[in-house]
């Protein structure tokens, strides 16, 4: 009755939970329960769910599936797929985030946030805000901030306070887009939280324990459904503007990636997949996103394999 199954049972879908509960005896993710049901932590919990609702979700295509599996040293893949000769390895990976946390909270958004779309400016933006500002202050940040993206580069950031200093939100560029107005990515009013750093790290710890000469896979999971934009950046890199580039479709500026990214610059060559998806206890559902390394995609019986998992990969970015 102490076990994490029972200790964190209200914040799990009750069908998972009950799936889970049936993991048993002989059954291939047996060692996953008693994994969940030994955490007693928070985190270490969660991190044993995310790694559940993966396998959770590849037993249900018909895969063989094994957990723990050795590979080089004293490390081990989360998960060993298979089926007819086919095999890759998957290493899953958690950010916690304190987004459960948060949601509970009654966010209420001010329409006024929408005019920032109509700046004709092909921006992806993050927004921040004040829960407390006033419909006044509310005008000021949006009036600041159109003017502001207006003239606005990739990676410029607008910070805007009140005549006594009081902060009242800010505006980030994200990255471009192929539309031709600016694109909202709201977040929570408390502020800016950019988890590259922490995405970056789970795919170094994660490569770590890849299997030499097999097909090798990252997963990692988090709470927020808009980390999959940091997950991307720690893969491929930051947005910034490229003068080394022509600029395409009538654009000033090319654009393009960093040379800090996982993949970048040929790093990591034996990493040729990866994957983000929201880990959402109370729902137990599973929406991956995946990459494919371009220009040398994973071998075609483990690529079918992942594609099955995943879904289809995120579109090839375009040069400039």
């Amino acid at each position: 009755m102490n076990g994490g199954l029972h200790r964190f049972r209200d914040r799990v879908d009750p069908d998972l939970l009950s799936e889970i509960d049936a993991w048993i005896g002989r059954h291939p993710l047996v060692r996953i329960r008693s994994a969940l049901e030994a955490r007693t932590d928070e985190k270490a919990f969660f991190d044993a769910l995310a790694e559940a609702v993966l396998a959770r979700h590849v037993l249900s295509l018909g895969f063989d599936v094994e957990s723990e599996v050795p590979t080089v040293g004293n490390m081990t893949a989360d998960l060993r797929v298979s089926k007819g000769g086919r095999e890759v390895f998957l290493h899953v990976k958690r950010v916690a985030t304190d987004i459960d946390n948060r949601a509970s909270r009654q966010i209420v958004i001010s329409p006024r946030l929408r005019a920032l779309e109509m700046v004709p400016r092909p921006w992806l933006i993050r927004v921040r805000w004040s829960s407390v500002a006033t419909d006044r202050q509310m005008q000021r940040l949006v009036e600041e901030g159109m003017d502001f993206l207006r003239h606005a580069s990739v990676g410029d950031e607008l910070k805007v306070t009140d005549d006594d200093g009081s902060d009242l939100g800010g505006i980030r560029v994200l990255a471009p887009h192929d539309g031709r107005r600016v694109v909202l990515h709201i977040g929570m009013p408390d502020g800016f939280i950019d988890h590259t750093p922490r995405m970056r790290k789970r795919l170094d710890r994660a490569f770590a324990q890849f299997k030499p000469g097999a097909e090798n896979a990252i997963v990692v999971a988090s709470s927020d459904h808009q980390d999959g934009f940091d997950f991307e950046t720690a893969l491929l890199g930051q947005f910034v503007e490229r003068w080394d580039r022509r600029p395409t479709d009538g654009r000033r500026v090319a654009h393009g990636r960093d040379d800090l990214g996982f993949w970048s610059g040929g790093a990591h060559p034996s990493s040729r997949a990866a994957s983000w998806f929201r880990l959402s206890p109370h729902s137990g559902e599973f929406s991956p996103r995946m990459w494919f390394r371009q220009n040398d995609l994973p071998a075609s019986d483990g690529a079918q394999m992942l594609r099955a998992i995943f879904g289809e990969e995120e579109p090839p970015e375009p040069t400039a």
